[in-house]
């Protein structure tokens, strides 16, 4: 997709257990944008939104975390 300018796909690395490190999670996705408006049209897209759809069923839980 176009507005994507870059990301990743990765799993928890396997580091020493700490209280500050968050394993609780399985899988990861990271995306890059351009501008705040590229990740705004993303957000509506209609890719993206049939991403979400087919996928849904998938996840128990969902955590986004915008960064700048």
């Amino acid at each position: 997709m176009d507005l994507v300018t870059g990301g990743r796909w990765a799993v928890p690395a396997k580091v020493e257990i700490r209280p500050v490190v968050d394993q609780s999670w399985d899988y990861a996705l990271s995306m890059q944008f351009a501008s705040l408006e590229d990740h705004n049209e993303y957000q509506a897209h209609p890719s993206h939104k049939a991403f979400i759809e087919g996928y849904r069923e998938w996840w128990a839980k969902v955590l986004v975390t915008d960064l700048a």
